[in-house]
């Protein structure tokens, strides 16, 4: 009996290589604008949870530090962004 490869093997390659494309045209960069971008060049976008699933995880992405973010008006609040680049 033959066996077939799993149907979701390519299920974010098209993604991929947008995220490499816009990290090679604009630098080190956060997840936040990562997604913005994805979101307003894509048909149907990404969610946060799989745009950092795949920075993670995928070899070429690397984690290069944070970006903290304060709310205006309360003490102690905001937002940690990763900063995500190439590797070379």
């Amino acid at each position: 009996m033959q066996q077939f490869e799993p149907l979701m093997r390519g299920k974010n390659i098209q993604l991929q290589k947008i995220i490499e494309r816009f990290l090679k045209e604009n630098g080190p960069s956060t997840t936040d604008s990562i997604r913005v971008h994805v979101n307003n060049n894509t048909r149907h976008g990404t969610s946060a949870n799989v745009l950092g699933n795949l920075l993670s995880k995928k070899p070429q992405f690397k984690k290069v530090g944070f970006h903290n973010t304060r709310s205006d008006g309360h003490s102690g609040s905001g937002t940690r962004n990763v900063i995500w680049d190439l590797i070379k």
